[in-house]
């Protein structure tokens, strides 16, 4: 953000030291549900190579659209993100915004008043040049789908559709390629009495100190090595006693 090719001015030194995103955008979106680049500039585009990036099948289609206005061809999809002038990004699912650029939106769309949707005020805002802001596509931030009345607060429901949907376990994103969602079920999953059985077998008698414990093991481990030694003291007295028998019987 610091380096990308569409910066107007250089990063100061502040910048470089305190603001690895930079500081020369008032918001930054990162979870829209669509965009659509000014068609007047569309050279202007940071592309860069992420490992994160969804595949084209996983890519919602308004953001294949945009991405193929800006650059990417299809050899790139699922390889490369881009980064562009903000110019019409819907819902505001995911932004950051800078303190000039807190400012900047209290004075438009709060004292000088809001006229719609935040979102259609903002790109208002963006459109006339008022605000600056810059849009990464794929997003990094996705809406949560469960195919239920939780979806939307302003879509009525399907023939098909349940109130409350499939729920979160059977929940899925669009445009991303690891949902946070998805990974926190597996990395928080946990078995705790099978790792405890693992670590720590039953004990014998729960009531006994780690002394007495420590006691009873050696005594234990003592009367198995006297076992031992007792069996195999046998085992040497039998075949003592067959070779006499074979002397005898000779």
């Amino acid at each position: 953000m610091q380096h990308n090719r569409i910066r107007i001015t250089p990063p100061t030194e502040h910048e470089k030291k305190a603001a690895p995103y930079g500081l020369d955008w008032d918001v930054l979106f990162v979870g829209q549900c669509s965009d659509h680049s000014n068609d007047d500039r569309l050279d202007l585009a940071h592309i860069y190579e992420d490992p994160n990036v969804p595949s084209r099948h996983d890519t919602f289609f308004h953001f294949i659209g945009q991405m193929e206005s800006l650059g990417i061809r299809d050899s790139n999809f699922g390889k490369m993100r881009v980064i562009a002038p903000s110019w019409n990004p819907v819902c505001t699912m995911g932004y950051a915004i800078t303190r000039r650029g807190a400012e900047r939106l209290i004075l438009d769309i709060s004292y000088r008043g809001i006229t719609g949707p935040v979102d259609i005020d903002i790109i208002r805002k963006l459109q006339q040049g008022i605000i600056r802001g810059y849009t990464i596509t794929p997003p990094l931030f996705s809406a949560w789908r469960v195919d239920g009345a939780k979806d939307s607060d302003n879509q009525a429901l399907e023939n098909d559709q349940s109130k409350l949907g499939t729920g979160n376990l059977n929940g899925y994103s669009t445009s991303l390629k690891m949902s946070a969602r998805k990974e926190m079920v597996k990395i928080l999953d946990l078995h705790n009495w099978d790792d405890v059985q693992r670590a720590l077998p039953p004990r014998p008698n729960p009531t006994m100190t780690t002394a007495e414990e420590a006691e009873e093991q050696e005594e234990q481990r003592k009367a198995k090595i006297e076992k031992k030694a007792i069996e195999e003291a046998w085992t040497t007295r039998k075949l003592e006693m067959g070779l006499l028998m074979e002397k005898w019987g000779g």
